[in-house]
């Protein structure tokens, strides 16, 4: 039951739209909370809390790049490119910069103007 109800929020966590406000924001929270709550569990006491924070920090932040490139109509898989010197800098430009795909596109409705912070962040419906 918990390991179906996980698997269906991180799931969830990669549909959709996400608009540039929103994925800044996105970004500058989880690095903001994410990694001093990384440095804090930084020891051998506390190695399992810093493993799991880790990888729940590292599917967040890829949730909000594979909505983002969404956003601009393109493939989540697009985001591996992300690991290639270089052509990363090139897609985070394009992801910060860019506009979005207006109107609706094959993943979702254009996402709104509103904040609704933590909703539009955590893909919270």
């Amino acid at each position: 039951m918990l390991y179906s109800n996980c698997m269906k929020l991180i799931s969830n966590q990669f549909r959709g739209r996400i608009n540039r406000r929103n994925y800044i924001i996105g970004l500058v929270t989880s690095i903001g909370v994410g990694f001093p709550l990384l440095l804090l569990t930084a020891n051998r006491t506390f190695a399992l809390l810093y493993y799991l924070l880790f990888l729940s920090l590292i599917l967040f932040i890829w949730s909000l790049h594979v909505r983002r490139f969404h956003d601009k109509n393109m493939t989540g898989w697009t985001s591996i490119a992300l690991f290639i010197p270089l052509v990363n800098i090139i897609f985070e430009l394009m992801l910060f910069f860019g506009e979005g795909t207006n109107g609706k596109n094959q993943y979702g409705e254009k996402p709104n103007k509103t904040i609704r912070f933590p909703a539009d962040i955590f893909n919270l419906n």
